[in-house]
């Protein structure tokens, strides 16, 4: 890249800018970084936008300590925050997007004009008054579609694990408006989670992903402090016996669950069973082949390997014996045509991998 690079970073498919808050100025604007997303255009045209950009920013940075010199903040013990008519100018330049009504072109280099489609994007966020950074953000569910927009999530999973999340944290915490959620809704949110009977990593990660939407919130301008900050999920103390944790299956519960496979295709039936008695993950089982029902020593085995599939890790690869209860499957397996006992493009789907 060229010599500007330093405020241009590749995010995903495209390009974001950033740029380092003096350290002067980080505690007025609450923050380390200046973040914006450029989208995925020409790596020239997202310098050229850069560039003009990190500009910009150095105008309000000079034209804000002008401002706090001349009001005689370090002298006479105001904060930032208290100097009249510079409040709004900090506000400008807090949000990833700058307030350009305030910004006019150096004197000593020339405008420089953005390329399309960057300039109608920019010039639309230079005559837009401040409070448009919320337009259409009424509720926290509506930062979901922010937050997708700004992190670039590759697997639709994701978007629809974040949505699950956060609807559960607007019933749990009764939290409605972005700007209204206070960190007594997170709180409540955390309570709600540590009682749904959550392994304490799993309770974790709910609690992290509130904490990443309201990240990229305050990062794009749409509310002024990140309310989960610091929250954090408690242990439990205690021994783990003692411990309401997930049950296995009685053996009544596991009856009525082949019961009712009756219906269902052989197939189906033999993962469910090879699953259940062997203590093998879905995948490992739908990725089986004719010839990984084998004997070894004279003891039928099934073999778990990575050659023509994916397993866990290194310590996955391994030969199960074959369960009494499941001694047909070996007849199955022989006559099956092959090469794979279970049609992957059927059977190695979300109905078996969740």
């Amino acid at each position: 890249m060229s010599r500007h690079s330093h405020y241009l970073i590749r995010h995903g498919p495209g390009f974001r800018f950033q740029m380092a808050v003096p350290a002067d100025l980080r505690g007025l604007l609450n923050r380390k970084m200046w973040r914006q997303y450029l989208g995925t255009v020409a790596e020239t045209e997202a310098r050229v936008a850069a560039l003009t950009l990190a500009l910009r920013y150095k105008q309000e940075i000079a034209r804000l300590r002008t401002a706090l010199q001349a009001n005689g903040a370090a002298a006479n013990g105001t904060t930032p925050r208290d100097i009249g008519g510079h409040a709004t100018l900090a506000n400008g330049i807090v949000g990833p997007g700058i307030d350009c009504r305030l910004l006019s072109p150096p004197a000593t280099l020339p405008t420089l004009e953005l390329p399309q489609p960057l300039a109608s994007a920019t010039s639309a966020a230079a005559t837009a008054p401040e409070a448009s950074k919320s337009d259409g953000i009424d509720s926290v569910t509506a930062l979901v579609g922010v937050w997708q927009r700004v992190a670039q999530p590759r697997a639709a999973r994701t978007v629809q694990q974040m949505r699950r999340r956060v609807e559960l944290f607007v019933k749990a915490a009764d939290a409605r408006r972005p700007r209204d959620v206070t960190r007594e809704h997170i709180m409540r949110f955390r309570d709600a989670v540590e009682n749904m009977s959550l392994s304490h990593r799993t309770a974790t990660q709910y609690l992290e992903s509130i904490h990443r939407l309201f990240a990229v919130a305050l990062s794009e301008g749409l509310v002024d402090h990140n309310p989960a900050a610091g929250v954090r999920v408690r242990k439990v103390a205690g021994k783990f016996a003692d411990r309401q944790r997930r049950r296995p299956f009685e053996p009544h519960h596991v009856r009525a669950i082949f019961a009712a496979m009756a219906d269902e295709p052989e197939a189906f039936q033999w993962i469910v069973r090879i699953c259940a008695y062997h203590g093998m993950r879905s995948g490992e089982v739908t990725q089986l082949r004719v010839e990984d029902v084998t004997t070894l020593f004279g003891v039928p085995v099934l073999r778990v390997h990575d050659r023509f599939g994916s397993i866990k890790n290194r310590f996955s690869e391994r030969d199960i014996p074959l369960h009494p209860a499941c001694a047909a499957f070996a007849r199955y397996a022989a006559s099956v045509p092959g090469p794979w006992l279970f049609d992957p493009e059927k059977w190695r789907s979300d109905r078996f991998q969740r």
